[in-house]
C-alpha cells in the first residue's frame, strides 16, 4: 500500500516539488545563519572599538632609508585617522 502511495507521489511530480520547496528553504536558513552571525560579530567588534575610549591609538611611519628624499633616517610621520 504504501509503495503504491509512494509512486504516486513520484508520478504525480509531488515528491520532486517537495524536494525542491526542502531545498530552497535549506539555502534560505543558511543565508540567514550567515547573515545573523555577522551582525553579531559586527555589532561585537564595534562595541570594543567603542569602548577604548575617545583617543584612538597613534599610528605613524618611520623613516627607515631615506633613499634620495629630503626626510632623514628615523624621523616619524604622524597618522591621522580617516
Amino acid at each position: 500500500m504504501t509503495d503504491d502511495v509512494f509512486n504516486q507521489l513520484i508520478a504525480d511530480g509531488w515528491l520532486y516539488a517537495l524536494l525542491r520547496v526542502a531545498f530552497i528553504a535549506l539555502i534560505y536558513l543558511f543565508l540567514f545563519v550567515v547573515l545573523r552571525t555577522t551582525v553579531r560579530e559586527l555589532a561585537v567588534a564595534a562595541r570594543a572599538m567603542g569602548s577604548g575610549g575617545d583617543q584612538a591609538p597613534m599610528m605613524a611611519l618611520e623613516v627607515l632609508d631615506a633613499a634620495a628624499s629630503s626626510l632623514p633616517a628615523g624621523m616619524v610621520l604622524a597618522l591621522e585617522p580617516a
